[in-house]
Formats: structure tokens, C-alpha cells, sequence
């Protein structure tokens, strides 16, 4: 039984660093899936994109080969109790750990890079699509499968000779069949035609420095997490480490209260020993209990930071989405601010039980944390499903009271040039409006059903103003990117939430377990309690006892014969 209770926390311990390795193991192939997705995002565009931005990813993938092969001397070292391979594991994962942190610093340091970087890429490789096939194939790649055509616009394409090339005839101008959105085929004898029915009006530029840009901070944001994880299971592994060698010692001193206690039993004592396994099992488990509610502090300064940043982002377009519904939007930013708010308040029930070993709190704790795991969830489920079309009809972009608000005006001209769009659903929403004298207004010329029309629209709609008319304007729709916006920062929470999710499973399980040793604990004293009271009771009894055969030894008995008052 001795031996029992000194081997426990060593036990424990050990158990710890094999889930540690598992958690290694998972981290790293998430990793790695990740890094070989978002390469493949970049190789798409290769063609367009300087060989730096494909550092991140490499890097990511590299990282998570490394923890795989890493996670061997974690797993071989817990279960042979080798002190210099748990070492090891820890040194390897402390360089990890910087690398990670690195690739984080260098995803969000390109993202500032990446607008100016393609703009002058595919502005510079446009006029070369019809006499390079190394960047044709480039162009109707990127303008096939990110539903775009041209740099800013198809209008792009006018500023492209031909040189008798076949295509698609726009206006006098000739853009790639790439550029298609609709074709219908027919059959005239022998030939078959190939008709145009409608062009994509979005540039490749938005959507490629889109994609880049979630991307990019799915990167950082993943990778961040991964180190606060790897964080706290560096200081588990140098606890570890120190119990091995404190287990060591007493693996030494156990050899020599062993054979004193055969000594003493000999000699007809008993040896008492005054902790008992459950304590050493509730020792461990309250040790990681405390780092894991530690964890949860940062994570929820985190949350409350992210969730701040993207409520920023999101409130300077509130306009357009909290005149909508009686001006009540829930937003995933508000949401990870109330619940990075409601986790921090939460963290005191666990931390303030472990300390107190109170059954109450920590029970209390782990019930919460399961309610909030729910709700996390939902959350999840909830980004990842996000219908785009559920908010683009949220959304209420009020384009026909322009000209008669100058409140309304304002806020669309900002949302016009910081998103680089015009109009609700597309230009043709400015049709017909009379503007006055005071608004600054350009005009552009438009197709409808094959006729040319010319289009008074804001001067925020355009981007490269001309003499009489816009040269070139911004033809994405205000409410296409209010919802790519909505989307991304979804994403971004959605990667978030997982990360937080693993961790609070992690809690709400040694939660119950230390609230189960608690239990065991105080029963135990408890029943130890009863149990020196009963010693002491019959102890005191055995005393009187003997008192009482002492005064009866003391007695000498006289006959009644020889007594003097007989």
C-alpha cells in the first residue's frame, strides 16, 4: 500500500503525458491538412503571386511533420519513464512552439502585402494574355473558377488588343470565353454556336485578395491557438519531468522505510503513512485543473479581444445591417465577446474550487463548462453553415433614398469606397435618380439587353474617372461584399471555437475528476476521523481499566476472624 501511494502521482502524471502525445498527434495532422489546404489555395494562383506568400503554408506543413515525429519521444518517454527523452520532448516542442509563432507574425505581416502585390501582378500580365499561354492559362483558371473576369472589371479587356483572337464581343471590345457566366450552345446545320447570355461583373482582384486575406488569417489564427496549447503542455512536461525525478528519489527512500518498517513490525510496531492514493490522484488532477482554468483566462482575454477587433470592423457598415429587423442584428463578433466575458467569470468557480476543494464549485464549474461547450457548438455549426443568402437578406442597403438623405449619402459613399462596390445589388440600382447640384456624381456606360445606356451613378462608384465618363468603376454589388466580410470573420470564429471547445472538454472532464476525489478524500478523512476517535475512546477505556485492575490489585483482604472490630 505504501508503495502504492508513492507511485501514484508519478502514474498520473505519466497518463497526462500520454494524452499530451494524443493531443500532439491530432494537433499535427490538423496542422498539416491545413498548411496543404491553404497551399493548394496559393498554387491555384501561383502565377500571380510572389514565392514568399508560399512560406506560411510551407512552414505550417513542415511544423506538423516535425510535432508527428516529435510526439514519439513524448509517448516513449512517459511510458519508459525516461527522464531524457521527456527532456527531449520538451526542448523539440519549446522550438516548435517559436516556429509556430513565426508563421503566425509572417501570415498577418503578407496579408498587408498581398492587395498591393496582386494589383500590380495581374495589371502588369493582362496585356500579355493573348501572346503568352503560360498567362492565359493563368487568367481563365482564376476567372473560371473565382467566377471574375478582368482586373477590376471586364471593362479591363478594352485596354487588351485582340489580334484576331476569337472571343467574346462586349461593347467593341473582345474579353476571354473565361469571362462567361451563362453560354447557350445551339446548332445552326452542321456548326454549333456559341452565345454569351450574360459576363461576370466582379474583378479577379477583390476575390483573389480575398481569398488570400481568409486565408492568411485562418493561418495565423490556427496557429496562434496551437501555441497557447503547446504552452501549457511544455509546463505539464517539465512538471512531469520534476515528479520522475522527485518518483526517483523516493523509489530510493521507499527501499529504506521498507525495510525500517519490517524492523518495526518485528519489534511489534506499525507504520503509519500519512497521505493516501486518492490524495496523490487529487493532487495531480488539481494541478492540471488549475493550468487548464489558467488557459481558459487567456483564451477568454483572447476572445474578448477578437471578438473587439471584429465588432470595430463590423460597426463601421452597422448602418446598413441594424436598420434591418427593427435595428436588432446578433452578430458572431458580440457573441464571442459575451462569451469570451461569460468564460472569465466562469474560470473563477474552477479556480477558486481547486484551491478550496470545495465539491460544490468545481461540480458548478464543469456544468457551466458544459453549457457553454453547447453553446460553443451551436456557434460552430452556425458560422460554418452561414447562409449567405439568410444575410444578404438582412442586409438593407437604402440606395433610393441617396439623393434625398445626406445622412444616408454619407454612409454609402463610405461603404462604396472602403469595400470597393457600388450600389445595393449592382449599379443599375442608381437609374433614373435625380440627383441634384450638391452630389458629386460621374456617369458610366452600361449593356442592357445588348443596348448601350449611360448610367448617372456617385462618384464613389468609380475608380479611374475620365473627362466626360467613368473609365473605370468598382462593379461589385455593396451587398456581395458585406457578406463576404460577414463571412470571413465567421470563419475565423468558427477555427477559434474548435480550438476553445477541445480545451473545455478537457476541463470539464478533470472538473468532474477532481470533484470525485474531493468526494473520496473527505470521506476518507472522515472515516479516519471516526476511526481515531474510536481508538481514542477505546483507548481511554482500556486506561480506566487498568486503573481500576491497579486499585483492585492494591487491596488486601482481611477475614472477618482476625479484624479488630469483629
Amino acid at each position: 500500500m505504501a508503495q502504492n501511494n508513492l507511485e501514484v502521482g508519478m502514474r498520473c502524471i505519466k497518463y497526462m503525458l500520454l494524452c499530451v502525445t494524443a493531443i500532439f498527434v491530432l494537433t499535427s495532422a490538423l496542422i498539416i491538412s491545413v498548411g496543404t489546404t491553404i497551399y493548394a489555395i496559393y498554387h491555384d494562383v501561383s502565377f500571380f503571386l510572389d514565392s514568399q506568400l508560399f512560406s506560411p503554408a510551407t512552414f505550417i506543413i513542415v511544423i506538423g511533420i516535425i510535432m508527428l515525429f516529435v510526439s514519439l519521444f513524448g509517448c516513449v518517454g512517459a511510458l519508459k519513464e525516461s527522464t531524457c527523452l521527456v527532456n527531449i520532448f520538451a526542448v523539440i516542442l519549446s522550438l516548435v512552439l517559436v516556429l509556430e509563432i513565426s508563421a503566425a507574425i509572417a501570415a498577418y505581416v503578407l496579408r498587408a502585402q498581398v492587395a498591393d502585390m496582386l494589383d500590380q501582378n495581374l495589371r502588369e500580365t493582362l496585356p500579355f494574355y493573348y501572346s503568352n499561354p503560360e498567362v492565359e492559362d493563368g487568367f481563365d483558371f482564376i476567372q473560371s473558377r473565382l467566377n471574375c473576369c478582368g482586373v477590376d472589371s471586364y471593362l479591363d479587356w478594352a485596354d487588351v488588343p485582340s489580334n484576331g483572337h476569337s472571343g467574346i464581343v462586349v461593347s467593341n471590345m473582345t474579353v476571354p470565353y473565361s469571362c462567361c457566366a451563362q453560354t447557350n450552345y445551339e446548332i445552326v446545320g452542321e456548326t454549333e454556336i456559341q452565345e454569351c447570355l450574360k459576363l461576370y461583373a466582379s474583378g479577379c482582384l477583390p476575390r483573389i485578395t480575398y481569398l488570400i486575406y481568409q486565408s492568411a488569417g485562418l493561418l495565423g489564427a490556427g496557429a496562434l491557438t496551437i501555441a497557447f496549447i503547446q504552452v501549457n503542455n511544455v509546463c505539464l512536461i517539465i512538471d512531469g519531468d520534476n515528479m520522475a525525478c522527485r518518483h526517483g528519489r523516493r523509489r530510493l527512500l521507499f527501499s529504506v522505510l521498507h525495510t525500517n518498517e519490517c524492523f518495526q513490525r518485528s519489534a511489534g510496531y506499525k507504520m503509519k503513512f500519512n497521505k493516501t492514493e486518492t490524495e496523490y490522484n487529487m493532487k495531480s488532477i488539481r494541478f492540471l485543473l488549475l493550468t487548464i482554468t489558467t488557459m481558459f483566462i487567456i483564451i477568454a482575454g483572447l476572445m474578448i479581444v477578437l471578438g473587439f477587433s471584429v465588432y470595430s470592423h463590423y460597426h463601421t457598415f452597422s448602418f446598413f445591417y441594424e436598420s434591418a429587423n427593427s435595428g436588432r442584428l446578433f452578430t458572431p463578433s458580440l457573441l464571442c465577446i459575451l462569451l469570451g466575458m461569460f468564460l472569465l467569470i466562469v474560470t473563477l468557480f474552477g479556480f477558486f474550487g481547486s484551491i478550496k476543494q470545495s465539491t460544490c464549485m468545481v461540480n458548478l464549474y464543469a456544468l457551466i463548462l458544459g453549457i457553454m461547450l453547447i453553446l460553443k457548438l451551436v456557434v460552430i455549426i452556425l458560422a460554418f453553415t452561414l447562409d449567405t443568402g439568410a444575410i444578404r437578406a438582412i442586409l438593407y442597403i437604402p440606395v433610393s433614398q441617396y439623393a434625398s438623405d445626406p445622412e444616408i449619402e454619407m454612409e454609402i459613399d463610405r461603404l462604396q469606397v472602403s469595400l470597393n462596390c457600388c450600389g445595393s445589388d449592382s449599379l443599375f440600382d442608381y437609374e433614373g435618380m435625380e440627383f441634384t447640384g450638391n452630389h458629386s456624381t460621374t456617369v458610366v456606360s452600361a449593356t442592357i439587353n445588348g443596348n448601350s445606356v449611360m448610367i448617372v451613378v456617385p462618384e464613389t462608384c468609380c475608380i479611374t474617372p475620365g473627362v466626360d465618363i467613368c473609365v473605370r468603376m468598382r462593379e461589385r454589388s455593396c451587398k456581395t461584399a458585406l457578406v463576404n466580410l460577414f463571412s470571413q470573420n465567421a470563419s475565423v470564429i468558427g477555427v477559434l471555437g474548435i480550438s476553445v471547445m477541445f480545451i473545455q472538454l478537457l476541463g470539464i472532464i478533470f472538473a468532474l475528476l477532481l470533484a470525485r476525489c474531493i468526494r473520496k478524500v473527505k470521506s476518507e478523512r472522515g472515516l479516519m476521523s471516526w476511526r481515531i476517535k474510536e481508538q481514542t475512546i477505546l483507548a481511554r477505556q482500556s486506561e480506566e481499566t487498568k486503573k481500576q485492575d491497579a486499585t483492585t490489585d492494591d487491596r488486601v483482604y482481611i477475614p472477618p476472624h482476625e479484624s479488630s472490630t469483629a
